[in-house]
Formats: C-alpha cells, structure tokens, sequence
C-alpha cells in the first residue's frame, strides 16, 4: 500500500520504484497465492509472504533499470524508511532488513 505522504514527499524514482513493486504483487497474483496458503502453516505462510516480497522487489528494480529512472535515490529511499519489523527474529520477519533489502535491490538492478 502507498499512502498520500509518500507520494507527496517521495521523488519520481522512488515513487516508481512503489509502483512497480506493488503492481508486481498484483501481476503475479500474489493475493490470491497466498490465500491458498492460509490452510499451511504460519512458518509456511511467512515464508511464501517473504518470498513473495523478495519478487517484487527483483522485478521493481529490473523495471526502475529498463525505464532509466536513479537507483541511488531508490536506495537511499529503502535504508531511512521505518523498519516496521524491527526486533522480530529473522525467521518471523516478512520484510528484509533495510540493507538487506538495498543489497538486494542494488545487485537486481545492477545485474540487469
């Protein structure tokens, strides 16, 4: 979800960066996959959504690279954002740690 301050505050590539990310989630169906899952497991269930995070992060990147749009400011953007999950143990944690999740996003977009 983007809310109205982001896109109020945010710069034109981190706002594509957002876009992407959750478009992916809508293209590749990740709802709808993941309500298939409510019958697993709660270990399970984290790592489908953890997975599923991961995704759209390499396909927001690969797009942000392929449209020309500044990985430094996305980067920047993903390392001063709150990290919603700070202090849960890694293995509860859906989202990457935020310079786990730069690295990510940098080596997609720098390898594409």
């Amino acid at each position: 979800m983007i809310d109205r301050s982001f896109l109020q505050t945010a710069d034109r590539s981190t706002i594509f960066f957002a876009m992407a990310h959750e478009y992916a989630h809508a293209y590749l169906q990740h709802d709808i996959r993941l309500y298939g899952q409510t019958e697993q497991s709660s270990k399970r269930s984290t790592d489908v959504r953890r997975a599923f995070e991961k995704e759209a992060d390499g396909i927001a990147a690969r797009k942000a690279k392929q449209m020309g749009f500044d990985i430094a400011s996305i980067i920047t953007f993903i390392l001063s954002s709150h990290d919603s999950e700070k202090g849960v143990p890694s293995e509860h944690r859906v989202h990457s740690r935020p310079r786990e999740r730069a690295d990510y996003i940098l080596a997609v977009y720098e390898s594409s």
